[in-house]
Parts: structure tokens; sequence; C-alpha cells
């Protein structure tokens, strides 16, 4: 271990700390409000700033701590005193001796421990700062710089407090000896007042710190310096009053420059008697803390937020969720948390470099923070995971409407060094007190809602359901019974028409899962869908969805509507399984259906995994006759690149393009052009959430293919559907124009 000097050099050591002349002296706030600062920043429990004399460790300011010393044979942070350290951290593991350490300090059960020197300019370490723990952990980069510069800070305010000592002492002493002192300090404003408090004497330092000329303050009252309402409040009064009746005072203060500019100021005044002890003036030291405040409250800043974005961290997100929820607890109001990661992040940092992906962070910071109501918080969690707070809600509602607004805010592209990047988030979310009461269930329960998004396709919203929980009684039951519905026939298909927007024909139909569980009545996909892809009974179930797809086209087609197109989502779990392709080949040779009358669906965000695998399964599922649709389009990265790469008929233009087209000049620009670039490529272009009559327009307008939503039908059974076909002869769309 480096030493800064000898052990030798013990007694020089101890004469630099006399020097300071802070042993055995009384609390003082400056001390106590930067060992609370440190706690607070680290979120430990105890935090100290102690000095080591000959035989002991002495404690200058404790926050969380009993003791007011201990032997210096057992000071943890005597090992400090002859390393050149910037910062020592002990554990249990790394230092044996801890243990005795903590124990004398009356903290047994510490389990991490770090401690800063506080180091002279001349290489003599006094003492130290130190935070502990009663649980493993590991300081970051910046918590290791915040400690470090609350050490710079605590040797600031020792240097402070030495040279107010020195003049006071040479106040004491001799009126030449103070007057060379002071002029010396130019770092201070030091004056002298009569009885009074009227200025007698001014020194360059008060020039310089106040803009005042000696001039122009000798005779006026030093409530020139204080705030108007200050002095109308009797401030300098009272402190005159009180160093008279006490000798000594020191407070902070709002004072006041020349040009009427207000800084933060340390006002030391002392009482000046004769030799019968009769008042003959005040000594006022004024130091300028205007550099010390804002060293504090960017150490401060750097602490609760995140370097990258500026945004707080999960740190000052747990102290204000854990706000919200106590006063969501005393108004019976609900607290939402919701978690945004971003989809397949890692490949666009791998692709375009960390420069890149660290400013597409900020960026998507950016907008993400104009989607903020006015008392929400959004902070980064870390990598390409952000968590909001949206306090005072109503519930699930609330929550899905500001994140169709996250969503919405990331689909236009972003620009990264001539690179045109798309982004795109899956959200999880819980609310308090339904999905949990403190910060920590909160969270658990929206990152368990975020990861079923992703496993759903990505892009999308999702809200925390007791189902989801690994390991409760309700997930257990559900899956147990999920396992049961295929033999016990609980699934059923609806269907929802796909209109030919020119002629108003029922081109085809969309075929989407239900489950009727005979005691919980229909549940929806949302809520067994995830648990499905999970457990992998996503594959047996979407070899169900196919076939039983395939046997009604062939019953419509008997029914004298042949050529009635299907389409069926197959998902990612599905494309992953060897024998997907014999499946499909079965299924189509067992129902005899035309091989183009079955349309396979995928999402754009499932074409990007394994992109060259995918590619591959898809062009052989193609040789099969079997048309291929990419589902959500426009809402992935490089959606262009899969209509050139991949042997797709049919893209489905997403429905959050649809629902705000008339209230978004982007979405419907880019909804242009997909149809125009889809057309241009021979490819078809179905809109999916077309519910309303403009929209409607609009894609007519535009020369859009097909469509479908809740404006034609919403999902409903295969015998519904039979019934509007015979009724409408396959024209629906003359209903609703």
């Amino acid at each position: 271990m480096a030493h800064c000097s000898p052990p030798g050099d013990e007694a020089a050591r101890l004469a630099a700390l006399r020097r300071y002349a802070i042993l055995d002296t009384a609390p003082e706030e400056p001390f106590d409000r930067l060992a609370s600062l440190a706690a607070t920043l680290l979120d430990v429990p105890v935090a100290f700033i102690s000095f080591i004399d000959r035989t002991r460790q002495w404690f200058k300011a404790r926050h969380g701590l009993d003791v007011t010393e201990m032997p210096r044979d057992v000071a943890p942070c005597s090992a400090l005193l002859w390393s050149s350290k910037s910062l020592l951290v002990l554990t249990p593991d790394s230092s044996p001796e801890l243990a005795q350490a903590c124990a004398a300090l009356g903290e047994p059960e510490a389990r991490f421990f770090a401690t800063v020197p506080l180091r002279t300019a001349d290489g003599w370490t006094l003492g130290s700062l130190a935070v502990l723990d009663r649980r493993p952990r590991r300081l970051t980069a910046a918590q290791q710089h915040c400690l470090q510069e609350i050490g710079a800070l605590i040797l600031l305010e020792m240097e402070r407090r030495s040279e107010v000592h020195s003049l006071q002492s040479a106040l004491h002493q001799s009126e030449e000896r103070f007057q060379l002192f002071a002029e010396r300090a130019q770092d201070y404003a030091v004056m002298m007042l009569d009885p009074a408090g009227r200025i007698t004497t001014w020194n360059g330092g008060a020039e310089r710190i106040s803009g005042y000329r000696g001039e122009e303050v000798l005779g006026r009252h030093i409530a020139l310096l204080y705030a108007p309402e200050d002095v109308t409040a009797g401030i300098p009064a009272r402190r005159l009053e009180c160093a008279e009746k006490n000798g000594f005072t020191e407070h902070e203060d709002w004072c006041l420059r020349r040009d009427g500019s207000r800084f933060r100021a340390l006002n030391t005044l002392t009482a000046l008697r004769d030799a019968n002890g009769a008042l003959r003036g005040f000594c006022n030291i004024t130091r300028d803390l205007t550099q010390h405040r804002q060293a504090e409250e960017q150490i401060a800043f750097l602490a609760h937020h995140d370097q990258l974005t500026g945004l707080p961290n999960r740190h000052l997100f747990r102290e204000k969720i854990t706000q919200a929820i106590a006063r969501a607890y005393r108004n019976h109001r609900k607290v939402g948390v919701l978690l945004l990661d971003l989809d397949r992040f890692k490949h666009i940092n791998e692709s375009l470099g960390h420069k890149q992906g660290d400013q597409l962070l900020k960026l998507v910071a950016e907008r993400l923070q104009t989607c903020m109501r006015d008392g929400d918080m959004i902070a980064r969690q870390g990598g390409d995971e952000f968590i909001l707070l949206v306090p005072d809600i109503n519930g699930h509602e609330d929550l899905s409407r500001i994140a169709s607004r996250l969503i919405g805010a990331l689909q236009a592209p972003f620009l990264l060094d001539h690179h045109e990047v798309y982004v795109t988030p899956s959200i999880g979310a819980s609310v308090f007190p339904d999905d949990g009461t403190d910060y920590e269930l909160l969270l658990k329960h929206a990152d368990i809602a975020m990861y079923q998004a992703k496993t759903h396709g990505r892009n999308r919203f999702q809200v925390f359901l007791p189902s989801m929980a690994p390991n409760t009684p309700e997930r257990i039951s559900l899956e147990a019974d999920l396992h049961k519905a295929l033999s016990h026939s609980e699934f059923l298909l609806y269907y929802q028409p796909q209109i030919e927007v020119h002629s108003g024909r029922v081109i085809g139909v969309e075929a989407l899962l239900r489950w009727k569980h005979p005691q919980r009545g229909m549940v929806l996909p949302g809520d067994f869908i995830p648990l499905a892809e999970e457990t992998g009974l996503i594959v047996p179930i979407g070899e169900w969805v196919v076939r039983t797809a395939c046997q009604q086209c062939r019953q419509w087609a008997r029914q004298g509507f042949a050529g009635l197109r299907v389409a069926v989502n197959l998902s990612l779990r599905q494309f992953q399984q060897p024998d997907l392709i014999a499946g499909i080949s079965n299924v189509l040779y067992e129902t005899g259906i035309a091989p183009n009358v079955l349309e396979l669906e995928i999402t754009e965000s499932m074409a990007m995994q394994e992109a060259d695998h995918m590619a591959a399964t898809l062009h052989r599922i193609k040789a099969l006759g079997v048309q291929l649709a990419l589902d959500d389009f426009g809402t992935g990265y490089s959606s262009l690149n899969y209509l050139k790469q991949l042997p797709i008929d049919t893209v489905k233009i997403d429905r959050s393009f649809i629902r705000t087209l008339e209230s978004d000049a982007r979405g419907a620009a880019i909804t242009r052009g997909i149809i125009h670039i889809a057309h241009s490529l021979n490819i078809t272009v179905i809109a999916e959430g077309v519910d309303t009559p403009q929209q409607l327009d609009f894609l007519r307008q535009h020369r859009c293919d097909a469509l479908q939503g809740f404006l034609i039908s919403r999902p409903i059974p295969p015998e519904e559907l039979t019934e509007l076909l015979k009724r409408s002869g396959r024209s629906i769309l003359r209903r609703v124009a």
C-alpha cells in the first residue's frame, strides 16, 4: 500500500490537525448538513465525519450514529492515514477487521463501509468522511464521485473555519494584528461595527464580495447588506442582540450586493468589549457561500439524476413515489407506475455504436417528457428502461391513455448521424393500491407486465393482471386450467371481416382466439395468451387455431363463399418449431382448402428476431402457396427493408396510425407513404382498427386495398358471420358507407 508520508511523521500530522482546532468542538450545521447529504445521496443509514487523534477517532458530525468517539486501533478510517487512496471500500470479505470496527461503532450488522480521506494540500490525512450500510452493495462511479466531492467540500469548510478562527484569535490579541489578517483575508468580508451596528471599517474582501467601496458604506448600518424582507423582520437587529448577549453568533443569511443581486452568506458576529466589560462594538466576518452551495446542489443533482439524460434516477424516483403513495393513501386516490423498455435497443447500440445509442436515449427522454402531465415524473431506471410516476389517477384507463401518448411520441424516426432509426416501446403498468402497496411490489408488477407486452409482440402497453404473477394461486390455477382447455374443447375462434375498399366485398376474415372457461366465463386473450407463450402451450393451441380456421374456411366454401381468405396469427414460439412447415402442409392436405386461402400473419417485431432464419422459414411457407401478411406494419425499425427481403403479400397498417388519422398529420403522412410504397412493390394493404366514416373516407381517397375494424364489425362467432354474409351477399361496406 502506497504512503503519503511515513508513519514516523505522525507528530507532524497531529500538529497539522491541531492547527484546525476542530477536535472536541460543538456540532456545527455545515458539517452536519454534509454528513446528512452523504447519507441521503448514497441511500445509507449511517454517515459521519471524523478526525483521528493520537489514540482515538473522534466524530465531528454523525448521521444515524450514537457514539462520539472510538479507540483508534479499531477505527476503520485509520487505514487511510498512510494510504494514497482517494476512496477505500471495505466489506466483511475484504477486511476481517471490519466486523470488530463496526461492532465498536454500534453497527455489528454492517456489510459495507466506504470512506474518503480528508487530506490537506500538503498530504496530511486528518480524518475522513465515511458511509456505512447494513446490506451488501457496490458504489457506482457517480456515487464514488459524489462521495469524493463531499469530502472536498468538508475540507473547504475546515479551511473556512480555520481562517475565521485565526481572525477571531487575532481580534482578541491586538487591533494591529487583526487589521493585518483582515486585509489578507480577501475571501472574507471583514468589517468593524460600532455598538449601534454602524460600519466603521471595511476590508478589501468586503469590497470584492459586496461591490460597495468603503466610502459608500462607512457610517451606514449593517442592515444595508440584508434582504429587505429580513430587515423588516428584524433579523439584523436580532443578530446584534444575540452577539451582545452571548458574545458570538453565526448564521446563514440572504445578503445583498450593491447591484441588488442576492447571495447566500455565512455571517459570524463577535461582540467586542473594553477592559471594564462595556460594549465597544462588533466584528462581522461574512463568507460568500454561493459557490459552496452550488457545489452541494450539483452533487445532489448528480446523485439524484441520470448523467446521460438529466432525468431523475431510480433513487429520486423511489423517494417521490413513496411520497405519492402516502398522499394517495390519505386522499383515497390511486397512483400509477409505467415501466417502459425500448425494443431491440441493443441491436441499435451494436450496429451504430454506443455514442449513437447514448444520443438516442437522450432524444427518447426528450420526447417522453412532452407526454407528462403536471405532477407526473419520468426517471431513467437504467440501460434503456424508463419509469414513470403518474399520481392522482382513477385506474388503468388513465394509464392506457398516457401509454398511447408515449407510444405515439416515439413513432416518428430519430435522426442519428444521418441514419433514420425507428424505436418502439414495450410498456408495463401497475396501480397502487390494486397491484401493490409499496414501491418494490409496484415496480415488480410493472416489470412483469412490461415483459408480457414484449412477449405479446412489442410496441404495446400491458397492465398487470394477478394471473401474471409467478407462483400465485391465481396464476397456478389459470395455468392448470389452460392445460385442460384444449382437451375440454373450451377454445373458440371468432372472426373479424376484412373488406375490400373499392367494392365493399368481404374478401377475408381474421381468426381471433377466445377461451370460454366453464367457471370464469369468457377469458380475454390478454389474460391467457402471455401465459400460453411463457409455458409453451401456445404451440399446441396455435396448431389448433390453424386447423380450426382451415376447417371453417372449407365449411364456408360449401355454403357458397368459396375463396374467402382466413388470416391466422402465428407466435414466435410457433416459428421456432422445427415441424412448423410439415404441420401447415398436413392441415392443408387434410382440410382440402386451396393454399392461397390461408394467410399467416407475423408481426414486424417477430420478423426482426433471428432475421436470417425467419426469412428462410417464410420462403418455405410461401413455397406451399400460403399467403403471408406483416402485421403491426410501420412500428418496427427498418420497415422498408423487410418489404424487400421477405416474401410478403400483405401489410397491415398498425391501428395506432389509423386511430390518429384525423388529428395527427404525421400519422396520416406515414399511412399515405405505406400505401404508396406497398403498391409500388405489388403488395396489398389492409388498414386495421377502422372505427369511423372519416377514416374510411381517407383510406378510400388514398386507395387503400382493404380494411377491418369496428366500423364494419367486431370479431363475432362463425355462425354470426355466416348469417352476416348471407344477408349482405358479401357486400358489407354499403351498409356503413
